[in-house]
């Protein structure tokens, strides 16, 4: 028998004023991963979340999805 690990039924957090949703669940939806990119390349959140020498990113929907899976991998 292969060990598996097993894999969470997907879910969401729903407040009145937010919602979670995992990143693994997350990344399977293409709206996601365009906001994803969209605030990569503002520079107002870019600077916020990273400082101001980290500039702005222009990923495409490969990138992105790239970048997500190995912050999951990561987590």
């Amino acid at each position: 028998m292969a060990n598996t690990i097993p894999q969470p039924e997907p879910f969401v957090i729903q407040t009145s004023r937010l919602i979670l949703v995992p990143s693994v669940f997350a990344i399977q939806n293409p709206a996601h991963r365009k906001l994803y990119s969209q605030l990569h390349g503002t520079p107002e959140f870019t600077e916020m979340a990273f400082g101001p020498d980290w500039g702005i990113r222009c990923w495409d929907d490969k990138a992105i999805t790239f970048i997500i899976h190995r912050e999951i991998d990561r987590s």
